[in-house]
């Protein structure tokens, strides 16, 4: 069989490193054979560009922390190891030196074909390169080429916050290729271990329950190839693309501590004008107002952090309500305020008489002890107490009313 003029010179290569070395004491180094290996080869085109087929890359992740997750800017974070393997015919050497794999210096990556991926809902990324640039490649005997690299990607999350701070949110990383369409390149992932995570991974407000890959072909494309130049139609997905599904829960107990007690403590404040006493006009007057205040500025900084959507979230249901029930708790007592001074006000005389007193007298008609009122026998001035009923019942009524709508609530946000 005939030898390229690239496998005899990689042949001499190998024979003057085998046999020449230790009679001529001369240094011959692997250096030589990777430069002898990459002398004709052309970085510029696929592994399989001349067989005119598509060049599949298998694809792994590996998920070394998620450093935010911000709703206000709908994105998130994540710190991950790009793995990925394909085979090139060109560099393969078997047999030709005693080596089972060459472990490449990045400075020698730009030398060799690699896959040009990109993330599509990417917002930012940074390569690490601290102390050096974080980037591998192994090249094996048959031409399986491993490339790994350290990348950090910010990319968007479309978050549905109805059920906000209750809720659970998928955020998804789509991978694909930027110029080679489903013809030349075809992504697939890993079929040993495609996904794995730190075993350490933790997060401030969130728990990860999840870790799910797909191939998708669904995902927004943006290029100029996504339509037909005559016709100007859309055609077929040209790209094939991978996706990261990232299973996030809401850790609520900032909120309950920040927000949800607090609140509670408030609309229980608010109540404490009910057994205060009526005439303590200036007590029940500055309370109600400090509680509605407080209740204003707290809503205020709960829903600070948060994106302006035009859809009502949990959150301000419940602000919503303690707002309202302490406001009523101030209602309340202009109510019952208004009830204590019609009370006070004295009757008006019936049909134009005058209640008849007559004094009480003895056997011989002298008089003796007090006068009474023919009208009224008993001497007892008859008179509802609005005010002081209107206060005994708002005690029972609002404390059950808001164990009602938090049952209710909880039940229909936590379930």
């Amino acid at each position: 069989m005939s030898l390229s003029y690239k496998q005899f010179r990689l042949l001499a290569v190998a024979c003057f490193m085998v046999f020449l070395k230790p009679a001529q004491g001369q240094l011959v180094t692997r250096t030589m054979f990777v430069n002898a290996l990459l002398e004709e080869y052309d970085s510029a085109v696929t592994p399989t560009f001349e067989e005119d087929t598509a060049t599949t890359v298998n694809v792994s992740v590996h998920v070394n922390g998620i450093n935010s997750v911000n709703e206000q800017h709908m994105d998130f974070s994540v710190n991950m190891y790009l793995i990925q393997t394909w085979n090139d015919r060109r560099l393969t050497f078997s047999g030709l030196i005693d080596a089972e794999m060459l472990e490449l210096d990045s400075k020698l990556i730009s030398k060799f074909w690699v896959p040009d991926l990109h993330f599509v809902n990417e917002k930012s990324s940074d390569f690490h390169d601290v102390t050096v640039p974080n980037r591998l490649l192994h090249l094996y005997q048959d031409g399986t080429v491993v490339f790994k690299t350290r990348i950090t990607v910010t990319a968007t999350c479309e978050m549905a916050l109805h059920n906000f701070p209750f809720d659970r949110q998928n955020c998804s990383l789509y991978i694909k290729s930027f110029g080679y369409s489903n013809h030349n390149l075809q992504l697939m992932w890993e079929e040993d271990n495609p996904l794995s995570r730190n075993a350490n991974l933790k997060m401030s407000q969130f728990t990860l329950l999840d870790l799910q890959h797909r191939e998708c072909h669904d995902v927004p494309k943006d290029t100029p190839d996504n339509y037909d130049n005559t016709s100007f139609h859309r055609i077929e997905p040209l790209f094939s693309c991978l996706a990261v599904d990232f299973m996030l829960h809401r850790s609520v107990g900032f909120y309950t501590i920040q927000i949800y007690i607090p609140s509670v403590l408030i609309v229980v404040l608010s109540w404490v004008s009910f057994v205060l006493d009526v005439a303590a006009v200036p007590a029940r007057i500055s309370l109600g107002i400090l509680t509605v205040l407080t209740m204003t500025n707290m809503k205020s900084i709960a829903v600070s952090s948060l994106p302006k959507v035009s859809y009502i979230k949990a959150i301000d249901v419940w602000m919503a309500a303690c707002l309202t029930f302490v406001f009523a708790s101030l209602l309340e007592f202009a109510i019952v305020n208004a009830f204590s001074r019609r009370d006070k006000e004295p009757e008006a005389p019936t049909n134009g008489f005058q209640p008849e007193s007559v004094p009480l007298t003895n056997k011989d008609n002298n008089i003796e002890g007090p006068t009474i009122n023919i009208n009224n026998p008993s001497g007892k001035k008859v008179k509802t107490n609005w005010a002081g009923d209107l206060d005994k019942h708002s005690l029972k009524a609002f404390p059950l009313a808001f164990l009602i709508f938090t049952f209710i609530y909880f039940l229909a946000y936590c379930t």
